[in-house]
């Protein structure tokens, strides 16, 4: 077995990051956590950023999938980069 420190996979970039300290590059794709305003029940999920910081927009892989826009009743409250992919 091999032993993995955090240094070898953490990442000061693979840190939770509030929209409300800035937004990620537009059209990459980025792990969210959010909360339904409505129920509070909190989720996370994977979205591409579509958005300006006039307009925080986001989309889901189901909206990618069907090529239109969703009305979402959920809110992105926090993003992060997603890690790369194994090498192996």
């Amino acid at each position: 077995l091999t032993r993995l420190h955090c240094s070898d996979v953490c990442s000061s970039d693979l840190q939770w990051r509030p929209v409300s300290e800035g937004l990620p590059e537009r059209g990459k794709k980025y792990l969210v956590a959010g909360i339904n305003p409505d129920s509070g029940y909190r989720w996370t999920g994977t979205c591409k950023f579509i958005g300006s910081d006039d307009s925080p927009l986001w989309e889901d892989e189901m909206t990618d999938a069907y090529n239109d826009y969703l009305e979402w009743t959920h809110e992105v409250t926090h993003w992060m980069p997603l890690p790369e992919p194994p090498k192996d």
